[in-house]
């Protein structure tokens, strides 16, 4: 039997502002975890006491809490939880996980994440998971790098690059080389990923440019130049919003010179390509060469790239 305190809260949570409740499919169905819960997560100011009261009831069940938004508050189809409480379930997850320092976040995600009915839940919880701030939850995370799934491979790849680690380098260049070398859930060995749309690739992108090689202030002129004719292929992708994230990883990697950019450019360039190489040497930094590879480059250019482009 419903207790009147749960109705009295639901009813707040409809006062508050907070949108519609997502209460449970029966009202006998309705406990002490969905009022702790619609208390939390409830926006309206002046009730400021009861939301921090039932967070740290919430807070001091931790693995119960977490265990329960994974197989109920978010496992109801015909009760989908409103866009705050959606919010709140990844703020609990964080706040219970405190930075890493309990590794009850960490171990409720990867259940939820493995035992998930739809790609969509799997790419929910990863997720969650690159947003708590637990750096141990890479591991997870590369373990769906090859899934079958765009969504979840994309999520993987952003808990790579929110925890960034020289181990998930070699993992994130295969995925963008189209190299094998990832390791596929188990469960889902018998599906192959499909080739990578633009999308996923500028996540991959990103995540590399988030490991610790990008940021590496003592990288020497090898390592440079090998970087750079890893990235210099990948001039030629079809997006443009790639092209121009490769172009800020290769400026980014030499520091902006065209010296060491000159290096990696490859002999024969025509069309996009060779207009990517243009754009490049017109961002290097001024007496680095980039201006002179321009002006050898001018006959093959027309007036209104010529003019867009003069140093």
């Amino acid at each position: 039997m419903i207790r009147p305190l749960h109705v009295i809260i639901a009813i707040v949570s409809l006062l508050c502002g907070g949108g519609a409740v997502a209460a449970p499919a029966s009202t006998s169905a309705f406990t002490r975890m969905d009022s702790l819960f619609i208390t939390a997560a409830t926006g309206e100011p002046r009730f400021q006491a009861a939301r921090d009261s039932a967070e740290g009831l919430l807070r001091a069940e931790g693995a119960r809490t977490l265990t329960w938004l994974v197989d109920t508050a978010t496992a109801r189809p015909h009760h989908p939880l409103t866009p705050r409480q959606s919010h709140y379930v990844e703020r609990l997850f964080t706040v219970i996980a405190d930075s890493g320092r309990d590794p009850v976040s960490r171990d409720v995600l990867a259940r939820a994440i493995a035992a998930a009915r739809t790609d969509t839940a799997r790419a929910r919880w990863l997720y969650v998971g690159s947003r708590i701030g637990d750096t141990a939850f890479r591991a997870v995370a590369h373990l769906w790098i090859a899934d079958s799934s765009e969504a979840v491979r994309r999520m993987a790849v952003r808990a790579l690059g929110a925890y960034p680690h020289v181990a998930a380098v070699p993992l994130l260049w295969a995925r963008l080389e189209g190299r094998s070398g990832t390791k596929v859930k188990a469960s889902r060995a018998g599906k192959k990923s499909t080739a990578l749309s633009g999308f996923e690739r500028h996540m991959i992108l990103w995540a590399l440019a988030e490991q610790p090689v990008f940021k590496d202030p003592g990288m020497t002129a090898a390592a440079r130049l090998d970087l750079l004719k890893r990235l210099a292929p990948l001039l030629a992708d079809e997006q443009i919003y790639n092209r121009r994230k490769v172009r800020d990883l290769m400026l980014k990697v030499s520091d902006g010179s065209w010296s060491p950019i000159a290096r990696a450019r490859p002999q024969k360039m025509t069309g996009q390509l060779r207009r990517e190489w243009w754009l490049l040497a017109s961002e290097t930094k001024p007496a680095t060469g980039g201006a002179e590879f321009l002006r050898s480059e001018a006959k093959g250019m027309s007036e209104e790239e010529r003019a867009f482009l003069e140093p």
